[in-house]
């Protein structure tokens, strides 16, 4: 049967509903729904397998979850007090839910960024490389060689590292053969490099 637990004297209303929350004070929420409003403090150590209510005189009562059926009154306290538990833990469970899917989102946008901000810098390079062949093979042109094929010149760039192979400067680059065209070298990979302006001058002075 039930047994009182602490006398609180809570005046109830009627568009209320009274309940020992879990830190085992006494609360009270609208009937027609609202947040959880936190009115007598009772510190109650609430122990399993009972259920703890405020009865009809404002006191903290409890019964044996067990025994509770042939009290009809206080099992529909009893059903309801579940049916609102189920019910924060579900809406609990679509806000975790909700969480997620927007940090997917959050990231599947940083990532697009990302790759959008990758593919624009790869771009920029292609274009500064495709001028950078096309002077290249203007130079070659006035000065009556024949040009260096394309595939070699990208696999020479790409070997090089796109820097004189002399000193590291990245600065007025050129395809230099090692052993000039009118020695009987050739525009093959093997046998061209890359130098800067002034290490190619040095190498022609001193041939």
């Amino acid at each position: 049967m039930p047994q009182k637990v602490m006398k609180c004297g809570i005046k109830k209303r009627k568009d209320y509903f009274y309940f020992v929350d879990k830190q085992g004070d006494v609360s009270m929420r609208k009937l027609k729904g609202g947040s959880d409003i936190k009115i007598h403090k009772c510190h109650i150590r609430k122990q399993t397998g009972l259920f703890y209510y405020v009865d009809e005189q404002g006191d903290v009562s409890c019964i044996k979850e067990s025994e509770i059926d042939k009290y009809p009154k206080w099992k529909e306290m009893y059903d309801e007090e579940k049916f609102n538990e189920e019910k924060i833990l579900k809406t609990k469970h679509m806000q975790d839910e909700e969480e997620k899917l927007r940090a997917e989102r959050y990231l599947r946008q940083k990532i697009e960024l990302e790759e959008r901000e990758r593919l624009k810098v790869q771009r920029l390079r292609y274009e500064v490389r495709k001028k950078l062949f096309e002077e290249e093979f203007k130079d070659m042109a006035q000065d009556g060689r024949e040009p260096i094929p394309e595939e070699a010149r990208h696999e020479v760039w790409r070997r090089d590292g796109g820097k004189c192979v002399k000193c590291g400067s990245r600065e007025k680059l050129e395809y230099d053969h090692i052993i000039p065209i009118a020695k009987g070298g050739s525009s093959t990979v093997r046998n061209i490099e890359l130098l800067c302006e002034k290490c190619n001058r040095e190498k022609r002075d001193n041939i």
